[in-house]
């Protein structure tokens, strides 16, 4: 998802959200209603957020996020495992 930020700047967003407890602070974003993207910067909700994709893109990930890849990739496997049955 690429929205624009309340400057004007782009910013891809992954598709998939993120248990709160596994983003680091100030890597936590919300888009609101009219599809802008808010940093939610030390917030701590208590549901799900939405990343960056620069800072989980497979190619250069921040290590700060490996716990949130690890559970993405577990969950993506249970997924695939449920959908052969």
């Amino acid at each position: 998802m690429t929205g624009s930020k309340g400057n004007g700047a782009l910013l891809d967003l992954e598709i998939r959200e993120a248990p709160t407890h596994l983003v680091p602070v100030g890597l936590r974003w919300r888009v609101t209603g009219n599809g802008i993207p808010i940093n939610l910067g030390r917030a701590d909700p208590t549901d799900t957020v939405r990343v960056a994709h620069r800072d989980v893109c497979a190619a250069r990930p921040r290590h700060d996020v490996s716990r949130l890849l690890a559970h993405w990739r577990t969950t993506a496997g249970l997924a695939a495992a449920q959908a052969e049955l």
